[in-house]
């Protein structure tokens, strides 16, 4: 599978990957928090990966 990795604070820049595609772990994610992670250098979080989060732990 190939992967675009883009890098912070400008994510039109950054470096695909070939991965295979068994060590994909997909995400269920939008766009738009991705790119929310993505644009902060990962101190901002959605809200739907801290629900998450708190759901596994109980």
């Amino acid at each position: 599978m190939n992967l675009f990795v883009p890098t912070t604070p400008n994510p039109t820049s950054g470096f695909y990957l070939m991965v295979p595609e068994e060590e994909v772990i997909p995400l269920d994610m939008s766009v738009e928090d991705s790119f929310k992670v993505l644009i902060s250098g990962g101190i901002i979080n959605p809200e739907s990966t801290q629900e998450q989060r708190i759901e596994e732990k109980r």
